[in-house]
């Protein structure tokens, strides 16, 4: 059983480095606009998929403001006055009588006209209502503040660490090197620069996935084989990329140009 595995564990492996080395080969070796997009096609689509999730959170911030009568002015600072309170409008020995934003939407008492049959027919009387739900629509409406205001800089954050990734490749590339405890090698260095941000995003889908150790070989074998495709020796390679740990905590890869 276990040698059945180990069999299909390898085929496995065989396939996976034979499908990224098929389209590996087009991303470093295919020139003109054509192969420029695919190198990067991958990386553009999470990108994309990150700008529509930083938008649906502005409009439905957006939207939410307008269900409400005063607007969207009212409710853009409706959760930063809850904390901006006590420092602005209510000082120390005095007290100003401005109507918060929280009052304009959510009202707990206001004036109202009740209509009744009496004695001369349909009469009308003035009241004071107390609107009662609105104490608990108060505090919901707050959360649901705070949830689209962290939701929008969440989604800010992630949009720029994913344009950092896309133009700046050497940070990924070491804490890939990190993370699977894998020696640097310039091959290494030159394939994960060459094969552009989606073939980036698809070694840290793959990454992500997949065992440290077994990460390690597919990784090593892709590289090897596009490097050989490449013709490129280890002169080459390592004077075009400085190796600063040539460690491999393994020791059980085969040692296949540099």
């Amino acid at each position: 059983s276990s040698g059945i595995n180990a069999e299909y564990g390898e085929k496995t492996q065989e396939r996976v480095v034979s499908w990224l080395y098929y389209r590996f080969k087009n991303y470093i070796f295919g020139k003109g606009i054509k192969y420029w997009f695919k190198r990067n096609s991958f990386s553009f689509a999470i990108g994309l998929t990150k700008l529509l999730y930083l938008g649906i959170t502005i409009a439905v911030f957006y939207l939410t403001g307008e269900m409400f009568e005063y607007g969207s002015s009212t409710w853009h600072t409706y959760g930063a006055e809850w904390f901006g309170t006590h420092f602005t409008l209510y000082e120390v020995g005095r007290v100003n009588h401005t109507t918060l934003n929280k009052d304009k939407l959510f009202p707990k008492m206001v004036s109202c006209q009740i209509q009744r049959f009496g004695p001369t027919g349909l009469e009308v009387e003035t009241a004071q209502c107390v609107l009662a739900p609105n104490v608990l629509y108060q505090y919901f409406f707050l959360i649901t503040w705070f949830v689209l205001i962290t939701a929008f800089f969440a989604n800010l954050c992630s949009c720029f660490l994913h344009v950092s990734e896309m133009l700046f490749w050497r940070g990924t590339y070491e804490r890939m090197i990190d993370d699977n405890m894998m020696s640097n090698r310039p091959r290494y260095q030159y394939v994960f620069k060459s094969i552009g941000a989606g073939g980036r995003e698809l070694i840290q889908v793959l990454m992500s996935n997949s065992h440290p150790v077994i990460f390690t070989r597919i990784f090593d074998e892709l590289t090897f084989r596009l490097v050989t495709k490449a013709g490129m020796d280890a002169e080459v390679l390592k004077n075009q990329f400085v190796v600063e740990d040539s460690v491999s905590p393994e020791g059980t890869l085969p040692d296949k140009l540099v």
